[in-house]
């Protein structure tokens, strides 16, 4: 996130952009626009940290279930014990 003047011309914005600028907060910083916006970050960014761990999870179910059916083949129909 980046600040700038209201009046700042639109090659200075794009320039930001252009150098990895997500969001643009104008001159002077609006106090409860800024804390409005730290914590829709700070909520995208849980939201992104349940699902990698949910992810995770998956992942480790998916491979425990292929290690039960490789090693019993005969129960291919494994059911999760919980």
């Amino acid at each position: 996130m980046r600040a700038c003047n209201d009046d700042a011309p639109e090659f200075i914005r794009e320039r930001m952009s252009q150098a990895g600028a997500d969001d643009f907060l104008t001159k002077p910083v609006n106090q409860l626009e800024l804390v409005t916006r730290v914590k829709s970050l700070l909520k995208a960014k849980n939201f992104h940290d349940e699902l990698i761990k949910s992810k995770e999870k998956m992942e480790a179910h998916n491979e425990f279930k292929t290690i039960m059916v490789n090693r019993y083949p005969e129960n291919k129909e494994y059911k999760n014990p919980s």
